[in-house]
């Protein structure tokens, strides 16, 4: 299901990158929280909050990557804990 929601088009646009280009705040926190990555980038090199002009969508996805972030660097501060 993960990789369906990460799949491109000929753009390299993911749904979310469509979803935040055309400002769809409830599109886009639906695919947020079925797991859609913020990190990727297009074939111009642009993210999904790269794309968008409403401000809901940008807060959604800066939440979002933020949340991410420390999720992962909680991650590898516990390995780093435990030698």
């Amino acid at each position: 299901m993960i990789k369906e929601l990460d799949q491109t088009n000929k753009l390299g646009d993911t749904p979310l990158h469509s979803a935040a280009w055309k400002g769809h705040a409830e599109a886009v926190k639906m695919l947020l929280d079925k797991g859609a990555r913020v990190d990727l980038r297009n074939n111009d090199g642009k993210l999904p909050i790269d794309l968008t002009k409403d401000a809901d969508v940008a807060a959604l996805l800066r939440e979002a990557a933020g949340v991410r972030a420390s999720r992962y660097s909680e991650g590898y501060e516990d390995e780093e804990d435990s030698d």
